[in-house]
């Protein structure tokens, strides 16, 4: 996922907006204002009085001027709309991140590095074939490493492929193997450049140093699609809809990060999260 592009007014939005604009526009600037041909405006107030079809035609077409002449109230209008709206979507998330906290943090089946016992935790969603993915995986690593302190949680997400959910499910498997192997077999995965087909994930698994018997035997089991369920079911919970999405202390940072952004995003969690 990259950055989020504004995206241009709808009619909805518009006429939302305006509805909006107007009451406000009637509770403020109107007093004392004219109709076209003159006549003071006699508005009714928000007591219970109505307006007349009269009075409604006079409004809209005041209105209708002011935002002729100020047009810049619809995009500031627009601004505040979803800034409000991000604002009411990151409550929602943390609410359901606090409430799934150890799903989150401490799923046996997921893997866990960086420092068991670190003050912070990141927890990343991800599939084997998203290249946005495959970008980030330096920068958290980098990160984890580099500050010492902090709990890494990965989170099979396979979303983008059947390739996905079959890479997934080996490297669930491979866990039981040690976390080393996991590891290593993960890194391979995001490292690879290529389409994910079975000879390659078998080719990968021998790399990683696997016993591929005991892998494929480890791959029917009930845990692996269960560890992919409950990362599907925290993942709708807390409103990820892409790779990767990052739970980092308790809220969600949708989308790849440099190396400085992940270093300001684990300082702020480390003075606000209180599960950490």
């Amino acid at each position: 996922m990259s950055g989020v592009n504004k995206l241009p007014l709808t009619v909805a939005g518009i006429v939302g907006i305006i509805s909006v604009v107007g009451a406000l526009f009637v509770g403020s600037s109107m007093a004392g204002m004219q109709t076209p041909d003159g006549t003071p405006v006699q508005l009714a107030s928000y007591k219970g009085d109505t307006f007349s079809a009269s009075q409604k035609r006079e409004l809209k077409e005041l209105i209708r001027k002011y935002l002729i002449e100020e047009p810049e109230v619809l995009l500031e209008a627009m601004e505040a709309l979803e800034n409000k709206n991000a604002d009411a979507t990151a409550e929602q998330a943390q609410t359901a991140i606090l409430s799934n906290w150890d799903a989150l943090t401490k799923s046996p089946n997921s893997y866990l590095g960086g420092n068991p016992n670190g003050d912070v935790s990141i927890v990343e969603f991800f599939d084997y074939n998203c290249g946005y993915c495959k970008q980030a995986m330096e920068a958290v690593m980098e990160v984890v490493k580099e500050d010492g302190n902090i709990r890494l949680v990965l989170k099979e997400f396979p979303i983008l492929s059947e390739s996905s959910t079959i890479a997934s499910e080996m490297a669930i498997a491979a866990l039981k193997q040690g976390d080393d192997k996991y590891l290593t077999f993960h890194t391979l995965l995001m490292e690879n450049k290529g389409k994910l087909t079975d000879d390659k994930l078998t080719d990968l698994a021998t790399e990683s140093g696997l016993n591929l018997e005991q892998l494929q035997a480890d791959m029917k089991t009930p845990e692996v699609q269960a560890t992919i369920e409950e990362s599907y079911m925290l993942a709708r919970a807390i409103g990820i809809r892409g790779t990767p999405g990052f739970v980092i202390g308790e809220k969600l940072y949708p989308g790849a990060a440099s190396v400085e952004t992940l270093k300001k995003i684990v300082a702020d969690a480390r003075t606000s999260c209180t599960k950490c």
